[in-house]
């Protein structure tokens, strides 16, 4: 456990081929945190339609939209709603299967998009939350939850990157 733990940690680079090995495959295990996360999320959307519509009702009453187009934006969601939750179930299969990719290759390219992925997600939310739109689903339990996990799971993103370029590098060397 101490190994997988040193190399997690994107502030020590790799001593060695299996360390950063270990350090490449902690990003997978990263992609698979985020794929579990994701699936509850979508399962919560699909057991639970009236979070999602409370939210939904929420936000646009915070826009303060007249009570004709309030009914329309309502509408609009109920149609879109199990499109919302096939795409979120797209997102964890995506994930899983990225994750299981870097498992196995040990690749750079994953971790990069990962953290232009957050790095993009981050910058969004902060302008939706600058701009005053969608506050509520902004302090959700589970939204500050997952940012949460998102934050801790960019340290060892961070370090998979660190591994797999080691990694590329040592095995130019040999």
């Amino acid at each position: 456990m101490k190994l997988w733990l040193r190399a997690a940690n994107p502030f020590t680079p790799p001593r060695g081929m299996a360390e950063a090995q270990r350090a490449a495959r902690v990003g997978a295990v990263a992609l698979a945190i985020v794929a579990l996360s994701s699936a509850v999320t979508s399962l919560r959307m699909i057991v639970d339609p009236d979070y999602l519509r409370n939210m939904m009702s929420r936000q646009f009453e915070q826009m303060q939209l007249p009570p004709e187009h309030l009914e329309f934006q309502m509408m609009m969601f109920e149609a879109m709603r199990p499109m919302m939750a096939l795409f979120s179930l797209g997102f964890v299969v995506l994930m899983a299967f990225v994750a299981a990719v870097q498992w196995k290759k040990m690749t750079r390219i994953i971790p990069i998009i990962m953290l232009v992925y957050v790095g993009y997600s981050i910058v969004m939310t902060m302008g939706v939350l600058a701009i005053g739109l969608f506050p509520s689903a902004a302090l959700d339990g589970w939204a500050m939850f997952n940012w949460a996990l998102f934050a801790i799971l960019l340290l060892p993103v961070i370090a998979a990157y660190r591994g797999a370029t080691t990694l590329e590098r040592l095995k130019r060397a040999y």
